[in-house]
């Protein structure tokens, strides 16, 4: 950010040698990684002042956030659990994996993990223990890990003299600190030689009690402790609360890290702390800061890059070619209120430069210095080298303000140039000729919207876009879709919208100079198909009815085009989309889905209510009455994928398929009910016609019932009309217990009746339960169609 983003500089190049074209040195890296190294967050970000959410809400919060708190601790006390099991049972693996880690230091903890099979959950925390206690002198007069401690923080040639002190020690009564005999007999019979067996003996003394006490445990699940003094002493010594074995929840978490697998399970516990932090409306409001630490850090260079290879010392200071170095180092904490400064100094050359050349690029697609975030000694020069020098010392001159900056831009004759260029075609063939890539801005170029400003374009267009400033993210997936304006969604770093993604989306991961700008399909289907955009289309529409009096065609057309394009409609646009209109047939008159799920009595008069009611609620798998299943007044009635369950009395289940043109079919199925208790089920289907003039008929095509059994449901040829239904109706054959049953039918076209623009459709099926889905959204009107047509026109995803 501060290199590329700022300066338009490479400066991490220089991390591992000096900068190999630009005059950056790697101490000048350094300099500024001292800054930042001497900077830290803060365990609890300040809170905003007066910004305080009500006390429900502040209530309702802290209890979402306590139960994503109990999740992680809860995660961490199981990884803890399983370490500790497992660091008892093989305490001299875990033993030696910490000699040959951070005594010996042959092995990483990588290794450690395959070699000997370890778990990094607890042989990382073990280690940070047994350091610990190494360092702190109180724990050598513990009489069971004192011994341990003092043989190993001598030089190893000195262990076998520490051991036979501590022999002669055990022996003499006036002992001031005496030992457990059990720990002296372990250390005179290994008669230990290198730190290697003194852990080795130790690790033999402990794994013994531990043994001891799991027999114990055995033969008394109730016992408290070991019977002999000295064992007991020993045993505290595995399961006391200060014990080195005993390790903490946060440590086995932060070591769960280093595997793949519980990296990614910390994440997403953590990510939802933090998503309740971030989303929920009774969290506090809180700044994002930084803090200096206590003590600032006095870099090093770091030798090829490798913190374990220290070069020389170095000072907190700016670039040196930028006017900082060794000799103008920072001294006021970490420095980092010196860097802002020097950053916007009016004598740095180059971060006016940087932020106008990235204005420029806002507006126009390509910048002054093509390469935005480099401006080093191999990026391209500018194309306009007195311009960006102006712009930048007029940026600086009226107070560094963005707004004027953008005032200034937007206001110029080049920014306001048509794309067609000049009206002299021989010039424009000239310009062409000389300027192929239009570097010298004789016409505008023509650039696509960005995601954030076609969403805010499409809101703008149906009124409703919530132009407020401030506030938490919102889901722009979420359902009901959020107003506020793009520029406030959520993103999730391991979880990126894919709607963002479509849209050429810069990565959150890593910085980005510059999006790049693709043409893929997925963003056609997303205008054709989101419910976002629809529920758009459908505003647009109200709108324009509203604005113009429904029923004036014209006046309607005039008003969707300008809501779209902010621009009066030409007359040849209009008389388009009025003749559009009037050659659609109403919504009501449009066939809709090709299945439909409903109930009702298949006795009634076809065409009415009470023949066919729709099912008003999917849970996903099964269409039914209600959320409450059984429902209170449809009790089982239910259709599934393939099957389902009838009502009482009179009350079908009734599938229905509806001709999506004139044809001749044939339908395939087998209608199953295998239950041996209750009467069985009667299944019927239906064909209702519905001619253009007068009443819909109806005429039984087949009937079967199946008890405890199951039968072929075949119709080998039925002429049908766009428009008919054919109901596939099952109900009870008496009693309605027990009358779950079978029926997933298919619908094939033999041929088609008329010669239609599907006349090739010979052969396509129709299978319920492949089909079988969650209610489609409701088809858009005439007017609806036009202005979803108009949001899919490059004149509204273009700047022109």
């Amino acid at each position: 950010m501060v290199g590329r983003g700022f300066l338009g500089l490479t400066i991490s190049c220089a991390r591992c040698h000096d900068h190999k074209y630009d005059p950056i040195p790697t101490a000048d890296y350094y300099g500024l990684y001292g800054v930042f190294a001497s900077c830290e967050e803060p365990d609890e970000l300040p809170l905003i002042a007066g910004r305080e959410p009500p006390e429900n809400l502040r209530a309702a919060y802290e209890q979402a956030r306590q139960e994503k708190l109990a999740e992680k601790q809860g995660y961490g006390e199981e990884l803890r659990d399983q370490a500790e099991a497992d660091l008892r049972s093989r305490i001299g693996d875990y033993f030696l994996g910490y000699y040959e880690m951070n005594i010996a230091k042959t092995a990483s903890i990588r290794k450690l993990l395959s070699s000997r099979k370890l778990m990094e959950t607890a042989m990382t925390p073990l280690a940070q223990n047994l350091d610990r206690i190494r360092r702190d002198k109180t724990w050598q007069a513990n009489q069971v890990w004192g011994p341990l401690i003092r043989l190993l923080s001598v030089r190893e040639t000195d262990v076998p003299a520490v051991a036979a002190e501590l022999n002669a020690a055990a022996a003499a009564s006036e002992s001031d600190q005496p030992l457990n005999p059990l720990v002296a007999a372990a250390v005179t019979e290994a008669k230990p030689q290198t730190h290697r067996e003194v852990l080795i003996a130790f690790a033999g003394m402990l794994a013994a009690a531990e043994s001891k006490w799991q027999e114990l445990r055995t033969q008394q699940p109730a016992a408290k402790r070991l019977a002999d003094g000295h064992w007991e002493k020993i045993r505290q010594a595995i399961y006391g609360a200060d014990s080195p074995l005993r390790l903490k929840a946060e440590a086995c978490m932060s070591a769960s890290r280093l595997q793949g697998k519980g990296r990614v399970k910390l994440a997403n516990l953590e990510n939802a702390i933090k998503q309740v932090d971030a989303t929920h409306p009774g969290a506090p409001p809180r700044s994002f800061v930084l803090v200096d630490r206590a003590k600032p850090v006095e870099p090093f260079v770091f030798l090829r890059g490798e913190r374990q290879r220290r070069g020389p010392r170095v000072s907190r200071h700016f670039l040196t070619v930028l006017g900082g170095g060794d000799d103008q180092p920072f001294v006021d904490g970490s420095g980092r209120r010196e860097l802002a400064e020097a950053i916007a100094d009016s004598q740095n050359p180059l971060t006016a430069r940087v932020f106008v050349n990235r204005v420029w690029t806002h507006h126009f697609g390509r910048g002054l210095v093509a390469t935005p975030s480099d401006f080093g000694l191999r990026s391209e020069p500018p194309s306009h080298p007195e311009l960006l020098d102006w712009l930048a010392a007029t940026f600086m001159e009226r107070g560094w303000s963005v707004k004027e900056l953008h005032r200034l831009v937007v206001n110029s004759r080049a920014y306001r140039l048509a794309s067609p260029g000049p009206a002299d075609a021989e010039l424009v063939a000239a310009l062409a000729e000389a300027d192929p890539d239009n570097r010298l801005l004789c016409r505008a170029n023509r650039r696509r919207l960005d995601f954030e400003s076609m969403r805010d374009a499409m809101l703008l267009a149906a009124g409703r876009l919530d132009d407020a400033i401030g506030g938490r993210p919102v889901d722009l997936s979420a359902e009901p879709y959020s107003n506020r304006r793009t520029i406030y969604g959520f993103i999730d770093r391991l979880n990126l919208d894919p709607m963002y993604t479509t849209f050429d989306f810069a990565s959150p991961d890593v910085t980005a100079a510059e999006r790049p700008t693709t043409t893929v399909p997925q963003q056609a289907l997303f205008g054709m198909n989101h419910p976002f955009v629809l529920e758009q289309a459908r505003a647009i529409a109200a709108r324009g009815l509203v604005e113009a009096a429904e029923g004036e065609d014209v006046a309607v057309a005039e008003a969707i085009y300008h809501a779209v394009y902010g621009r009066p409609a030409l007359p040849a646009e209009v008389k388009t989309a009025v003749a559009y209109v009037r050659s659609l047939p109403k919504v009501a008159d449009t066939i809709g889905s090709v299945w439909q799920y409903g109930y009702g009595d298949p006795e009634a008069t076809p065409g009415t209510v009470a023949r066919f009611r729709p099912l008003p609620y999917f849970d996903g798998q099964n269409y039914q009455g209600s959320a409450a299943f059984p429902d209170p007044r449809l009790f089982h009635l239910r259709l599934t994928a393939t099957g389902g369950h009838p009502g009482r009395g009179s009350v079908a289940i009734i599938r229905r398929w509806v001709a999506p043109r004139d044809a001749s079919i044939q339908i395939r199925g087998e209608l199953a009910h295998l239950r041996d208790r209750g009467d069985g089920v009667e299944g019927q289907i239906l064909h209702v016609h519905r001619p253009a003039a007068g009443a819909a008929t109806s005429k039984r095509i087949g009937s079967w019932k199946v008890f405890n059994d199951k039968q072929p449901t075949t119709i080998d040829s039925l002429v049908v009309r766009r428009g008919d239904a054919i109901d596939f109706v099952v109900g009870s054959a008496g009693n309605s217990s027990s009358d779950s049953f079978g029926w997933s039918p298919t619908i094939s076209v033999a041929k088609n009746e008329t010669a239609q623009p599907e006349a090739n459709a010979a052969g396509q099926q129709w299978a319920a339960a492949r089909d079988f889905g969650p209610p489609p959204p409701p088809p858009l009107s005439p007017w609806e169609q036009v202005a979803q047509a108009l949001l899919l026109t490059n004149e509204f995803w273009f700047l022109d």
